[in-house]
């Protein structure tokens, strides 16, 4: 599998998608549906983040989804930000959601909506406009095997589904472990007949739109092995058997089956173009973007090259650069702050490789951690990613590549002799550049750099 395919989320707005994309060139017949999955749920700074996006950002995607051969896109809002009973602002956000089905339909896109299986928040919750609504510290899992709970869940999530009725298929994700003690694989196949009722009640076309159960690790997992799921096969295939035994006599239809690796990199329409290698690929996607392959492919790959293969001026360059070609106009956030991101992630690497790129003596140590420091927090400011946190969550080594914050260990372990001298230095350093507070940069570089 060529490497490009792997370039991850927030590498680039756009390479997660774009970098698995094939030609049009012919070739063996590919897959006859090719879907993305626009996740919703983690927290980045706009445009990264998808749940920041306004209705134009997701017209525009949808619109350049088309252009490079999807035919399906799968949203998760977080409906599960919204707790019972539906207030009337958040019935008025659903009501306005339809909107973007609409605009996938408008771009040949059939649009599958994601929701979870039974987690609900407080109340409390309401305080904020439910798109700055930060869930995962506070939701609880419904029990359905308690039949009081179930019925005003599935009454809520029915009340959601009447206003947001006209998607082509209701995708339910980690449609399992349950999260709570002996959690049954009965329980978990009533989330698709509540599901099914409704559409049937209320779906703009019933006939045809499905439920999807996403399969992830058996429905119980978590309640048995102590709340982690990543598993060995042999323990999770039992639950998983047991889950997916309960599909087929008790489903009606339609439905379909959604495993966890459904929607990897495989829109390929053209299987024979798997096999073509990265700088083509890249440059492929270039032409198609209406940019110059010169600047375009060095940037993509800018986390993958070395210092020597990123020129000093190819920041300026990319801002300075424009994209021609139709698909760069439907860009989320627009071409122009797509260019900039990409020349703020290639500064960001160059700042970095050149801070680590040889041994300094013992004066040197502070400025040149504190430059390779500065480097890879300038980037997580760009993007702003901070997993299940909320926009206060400050920065973390888990927000950075490991590779890089790996190499910046080991380059602090051969390079930083006075271990305490030289990070407080690095951290007055970090603070008169407005990087981070002092004390916060003490302790972020005490994790980075070795001990006595």
């Amino acid at each position: 599998m060529n490497s490009v395919r792997w370039l991850g989320w927030p590498a680039t707005l756009l390479v997660v998608v774009l970098a698995a994309v094939a030609s049009a060139a012919d070739g063996p017949q590919g897959f006859k549906h090719r879907g993305f999955y626009l996740h919703e749920g983690w927290l980045y700074k706009h445009p990264f983040a998808v749940r920041s996006w306004s209705q134009d950002d997701f017209a525009n995607m949808y619109q350049l989804l088309s252009r490079l051969g999807f035919d399906r896109v799968m949203n998760w809002p977080m409906f599960e930000s919204m707790p019972a009973p539906l207030s009337e602002a958040d019935a008025k956000a659903l009501v306005d959601y339809r909107r973007t089905i609409d605009d996938a339909h408008a771009a040949g896109l059939e649009f599958w909506l994601v929701q979870t299986p039974n987690l609900t928040p407080p109340q409390s919750i309401a305080a904020k406009p439910w798109k700055e609504r930060n869930p995962y510290p506070v939701w609880k899992h419904v029990r359905l095997d308690d039949p009081a709970e179930a019925a005003a869940y599935f009454a809520h999530r029915r009340a959601m589904m009447k206003i947001v009725n006209s998607a082509d298929a209701y995708v339910t994700i980690d449609g399992d472990p349950g999260g709570y003690p002996g959690a049954r694989p009965e329980e978990w196949l009533s989330v698709f007949l509540a599901d099914r009722a409704a559409i049937d009640a209320h779906g703009t076309a019933p006939t045809k739109q499905r439920v999807i159960p996403w399969v992830w690790c058996g429905w119980g997992t978590d309640s048995v092995w102590g709340g982690n799921a990543n598993h060995p096969p042999e323990r999770i295939m039992p639950f998983v058997k047991a889950s997916l035994e309960k599909l087929g006599p008790g489903m009606p239809e339609p439905w379909g089956l959604l495993p966890n690796l459904y929607f990897f990199a495989r829109g390929a329409a053209d299987l024979s173009y798997l096999d073509t290698p990265d700088e083509k690929v890249l440059g492929d996607l270039a032409d198609l973007l209406g940019g110059p392959r010169d600047l375009l492919v060095p940037a993509w790959r800018c986390m993958a090259l070395p210092l020597e293969g990123l020129p000093a001026d190819l920041p300026v360059r990319l801002r300075k650069a424009a994209l021609f070609g139709e698909a760069g106009r439907f860009i989320p956030g627009g071409q122009r702050r797509y260019l900039n991101i990409l020349a703020a992630e290639v500064e960001s690497r160059r700042g970095f490789l050149e801070a680590i790129a040889k041994p300094v003596d013992s004066s040197a140590a502070a400025t040149n951690l504190a430059a390779a420091t500065r480097a890879l927090v300038g980037w997580w400011q760009v993007h702003g990613y901070v997993n299940a946190g909320d926009e206060n969550t400050p920065f973390s080594w888990q927000f950075v590549r490991g590779e890089h914050v790996n190499a910046l260990r080991a380059w602090a372990q051969a390079n930083v002799e006075d271990r305490e001298a030289v990070i407080a230095a690095a951290a007055k350093s970090l603070a008169a550049s407005g990087t981070l507070g002092e004390e916060e940069a003490v302790q972020r570089l005490t994790e980075v750099a070795p001990g006595a």
